[in-house]
C-alpha cells in the first residue's frame, strides 16, 4: 500500500477507523532472546501496559523505569468481514526509538525515528471476522546517527545504560494511537495547497494526489456554507472576502476531496487548511503581508501534567487570561508607528539597541490560593497594571500586557491536591526616559544658546534603568568603607516603588521582593513552608545521624579506654610478679678461688622456681604488650573518627541553625513563608539578550 504522506486518518463515506488504543500486554527482553523463543506469536510473562504512554512512567523501581534495550507489546484486533475488498492498514503515531510490527507472526514493516508516523499494509495478512494478533518489537537504545541523538553503554554487568545528548527524558514506548484503517483501493494520497492574496480575497492553488484515474472534487466549507469548489487533480479555488489564518486568530476552512466515478463516490477525504501567506522581505518575516515575531514554542515529550506532549487540560485554561493591553499590530509595526507619530524618539539610539523591555510582576502561588485564586488575582494585577503605567511613564509606551492564569502550579497542586495556577502580569514596554535639548553656541541667536528646543521622549533602556544614590533615614547618602557613595540598582528601586504602591492599593499583606535583587521580576516568596520545612528536617536527620555517631564514636573510644586500662593493671601485676635481675644476682656467695657461685639448697630451689614462673609472666607479658600496642592503636583509630564526627556535628549544627531559629522565632503566619523574599536568581530575557540589529523585533 502506497502511502507516502501518512495522511492523518479519517472517517468518511469511504473510509474507516478503529483506535486500537488502550491496555496491551508487555515485557521486557532484556537479553534480546525474544525472537529466537517466539515472542512475536505470544509473549510468555507478560504485564498489562496503556497504550499511547511512556512504559517509564508505570514503574517505580529504577531498574525498570531506565531500562534499555528490546521490549515488546501485544494486542489483539477484530477485522469486520465487511472490509473484504478494501485495503486493510495499521498506522502507529510513533514509537519510540525503532519498532518491528508483527500481525499473525508476520513481519509487516521495520521502522525507526521516535518521532514519526508509520504505517503497514495487512490486507493479505488479516483474518476477516477473526481476531488477530498484533506484536511489536520496540527498542530504546540510542546513537550518534539518529534523532533524538545519544548513545547506549554497556556495564561490566551486561545491563544497557543510555546516555542522551538532549535535555529530556529518554521516554520510550507507544507515544502516539494506533490505529486501525479501512481504506478504499483508489484513493487520495496526499495533496498540497498554496495561497495568493488577492482583492481582499484569495486564491487557493492545490494539487491531488491519488492512486487512480478517476475524477476528483475540491470543496472549500466555511463551517458547513461551500465557499468555493473545483474540479481536477490540480486547480485554483477562489474564496472572496477569506478569513486569514493569523497568530492570534488561527482560523480555518474544510477542505473536502471527493474521488467520484459518476454518482457513486469512490473516496472521500476531509482536512482543515488555514488561508495564508508567508514571506521573508526587508530582515522581517512577512505574514499575510504584515511582520510578525515568532516567540518559539519548544515541545517535549514530558509535559508536566499528563506526561506526554501537548496538555489539551493546560491549552483550555488559555481563556482566562486577562489581556489589559492587546498589540495592534506586530512590536515592530507598533513602534515605527509611535516613532511616526512623535510619541517616542531615537535620537542617538545605537542600531543594535534594545529597543523593548518586559516588566514581570510574579507573586508566588500560595499567596493568590489563601486569598480566593483567580478572582483575587484579577483584582490584583488590575492594580498591578496601573503601577506599570506609572513605572514605565505613561499607557503609551506599553505595547502589551497581558496575566497568565494558564499555569499550573505542579508541586503546590499534588500536595494540595488540586489544581493550583500562578498568576503572573508580562508587560512589554518601551524604555523612555524624558530629555531636554537644549540651543546650541550655532544658534543665530545668542540669547536662545543653553535654553530648552525642545523635550523628548529618548528611547533608551540604558537611562531608564539607571543605578541611583542609595541613602540613610536622614537623606543622606550611604558610603562605603573607602569614602564611595553606595549605589542601588535600578531594579531594587523599582520593587521598592511596585511595593509601597501595592501596600497603598490596599494590599498590606504583600511582601516585598529580596533587596539588593538586581531582576525586573517583582518576586516575592516562591514556596511554602511545607517544602522548607522538608528541608530543614533533611537537615535536622543528618545533624540527629551525626549527633548518633559521634555518641557511637565517644562509647567505643570509651570502651577502649577501659581495655587499655585493663591491660596496663595486667601488664602491672605481671611485672610484679617476675624477679628482677638484681634479686636473682643477690643470691648466692662466690667461693674464695675462682667465679663460681654457691648457693644453699633452698636458694637453688627459689631460683628454679623463679626461673620457671619468669619463663611463663615473659611469655604472658609479651602477648599483654602487643594487646596492649593493638588497643592503643584501635584507641588512636576511634579518636580520629570521634573527632571528625564531632566537626561534622558542629558543621551541620551550624548549617541548620539558621533554620531551628526561624522556626523558633516565627510567628504562626511568618512561619507559613520561611523564606518570605525571595528574588528569582537570573535576570529577564532582556538584560541577557544578544545585542540585535536596528529594525529587528526584541523580547524578553
Amino acid at each position: 500500500m502506497e502511502n507516502k504522506s501518512l495522511l492523518y486518518p479519517c472517517a468518511s463515506a469511504a473510509r474507516r477507523v478503529i483506535s486500537l488504543d488502550g491496555m496491551w500486554r508487555f515485557e521486557f527482553d532484556p537479553e534480546s532472546n525474544g525472537m529466537d523463543a517466539g515472542w512475536d506469536v505470544g509473549l510468555p510473562k507478560p504485564i498489562s501496559m496503556p497504550v499511547p504512554a511512556s512504559f517509564c512512567d508505570f514503574f517505580t523501581d529504577k531498574e525498570s523505569r531506565e531500562y534499555c534495550g528490546d521490549f515488546w507489546y501485544e494486542t489483539d484486533f477484530f477485522v469486520p468481514g465487511e472490509w473484504s475488498g478494501k485495503d486493510v492498514a495499521i498506522r502507529f503515531g510513533s514509537v519510540t526509538h525503532r519498532a518491528r510490527v508483527f500481525v499473525n507472526g508476520v513481519e509487516v514493516v521495520n521502522h525507526e525515528g521516535g518521532f514519526l508516523p508509520f504505517d503497514a499494509n495487512v490486507t493479505e495478512i488479516v483474518r476477516y471476522n477473526q481476531y488477530n494478533k498484533l506484536t511489536v518489537l520496540a527498542n530504546n537504545e540510542l546513537n550518534e546517527y539518529m534523532l533524538p541523538a545519544g548513545q547506549t553503554n554497556t556495564l561490566s554487568n551486561g545491563k544497557k545504560v543510555a546516555a542522551p545528548y538532549f535535555d529530556f527524558y529518554n521516554y520510550a514506548g507507544i507515544h502516539r494511537p494506533v490505529k486501525l484503517l479501512a481504506l478504499p483501493k483508489e484513493r487520495v494520497l496526499d495533496f498540497e495547497v498554496t495561497h495568493r492574496l488577492v482583492d481582499g480575497g484569495a486564491e487557493v492553488d492545490y494539487t491531488v494526489t491519488t492512486n487512480g484515474s478517476h475524477d476528483v472534487t475540491v470543496e472549500v466549507l466555511d463551517g458547513t456554507t461551500k465557499v468555493a469548489e473545483a474540479s481536477g487533480k490540480t486547480g485554483t479555488l477562489k474564496i472572496t472576502n477569506a478569513k486569514l489564518w493569523n497568530v492570534h486568530a488561527a482560523y480555518l476552512y474544510n477542505f473536502v476531496i471527493r474521488i467520484t466515478d459518476g454518482h457513486a463516490v469512490i473516496d472521500e477525504y476531509f482536512d482543515k487548511i488555514g488561508i495564508r501567506t508567508f514571506e521573508v522581505k526587508d530582515g522581517h518575516f512577512l505574514l499575510n503581508g504584515k511582520p510578525v515575531y515568532l516567540r518559539g514554542f519548544g515541545k517535549h515529550e514530558d509535559s508536566d501534567i499528563r506526561g506526554r506532549g501537548l496538555d489539551l487540560a493546560t491549552v483550555k485554561q488559555t481563556h482566562r487570561n486577562i489581556h489589559f493591553k492587546t498589540p495592534t499590530d506586530s512590536y515592530a509595526a507598533m513602534f515605527d508607528q509611535m516613532i511616526a507619530d512623535g510619541v517616542i524618539s531615537t535620537r542617538g539610539l545605537k542600531a543594535d539597541a534594545v529597543k523593548y523591555g518586559e516588566l514581570i510582576f510574579d507573586v508566588n502561588s500560595a499567596y493568590f490560593h489563601n486569598h480566593g485564586g483567580y478572582e483575587y488575582a484579577k483584582q490584583f494585577y488590575t492594580d498591578a497594571y496601573k503601577a506599570a503605567v506609572e513605572i514605565v511613564g505613561g499607557e503609551q509606551y506599553i505595547l502589551s500586557a497581558v496575566m497568565h492564569a494558564d499555569e499550573r502550579n505542579r508541586a503546590m497542586s499534588e500536595a494540595l491536591g488540586q489544581d493550583v495556577y500562578h498568576y503572573h502580569l508580562h508587560v512589554v514596554y518601551v524604555p523612555v526616559v524624558e530629555k531636554q535639548i537644549l540651543w546650541s553656541k550655532r544658534c543665530k541667536d545668542k540669547s536662545l544658546v543653553g535654553t530648552v528646543k525642545e523635550t523628548i521622549m529618548q528611547v533608551s533602556r540604558s537611562k531608564k534603568w539607571e543605578s541611583k544614590v542609595a541613602l540613610d533615614e536622614q537623606g543622606n547618602p550611604l558610603l562605603t568603607s573607602k569614602g564611595k557613595k553606595v549605589l542601588r540598582t535600578s531594579y531594587s528601586v523599582l520593587q521598592d516603588d511596585f511595593f509601597n504602591y501595592m501596600k497603598a492599593a490596599g494590599y498590606t499583606d504583600v511582601e516585598r521582593g529580596e533587596r539588593g535583587s538586581t531582576e525586573e521580576h517583582l518576586t516575592v516568596t516562591q514556596f511554602k513552608v511545607q517544602a522548607e520545612q522538608q528541608r530543614l528536617e533533611a537537615v535536622t536527620g543528618q545533624v540527629a545521624q551525626a549527633e548518633q555517631s559521634l555518641e557511637d564514636a565517644k562509647a567505643a573510644t570509651e570502651k577502649q579506654k577501659k581495655k587499655l586500662e585493663a591491660l596496663q593493671k595486667e601488664t602491672k601485676a605481671a611485672k610484679a610478679i617476675a624477679l628482677t635481675v638484681q634479686d636473682i644476682e643477690a643470691m648466692g656467695k662466690k667461693a674464695t678461688f675462682g667465679n663460681n657461685i654457691t648457693l644453699t639448697p633452698d636458694e637453688c630451689d627459689t631460683l628454679k622456681r623463679y626461673a620457671t614462673n619468669g619463663i611463663l609472666f615473659h611469655a604472658e607479658n609479651e602477648r599483654l604488650k602487643g594487646k596492649l600496642e593493638s588497643a592503643q592503636k584501635s584507641a588512636s583509630i576511634w579518636k580520629q573518627r570521634c573527632e571528625e564526627a564531632n566537626k561534622k556535628y558542629q558543621e551541620l549544627k551550624q548549617k541548620a541553625q539558621p533554620f531551628l531559629d526561624a522556626l523558633e522565632i516565627a510567628s504562626e503566619k511568618v512561619r507559613a513563608f520561611i523564606n518570605s523574599i525571595l528574588a528569582r536568581g537570573k535576570e529577564t530575557q532582556e538584560h541577557k539578550a544578544p545585542a540585535r540589529k536596528r529594525g529587528q523585533d526584541m523580547e524578553i
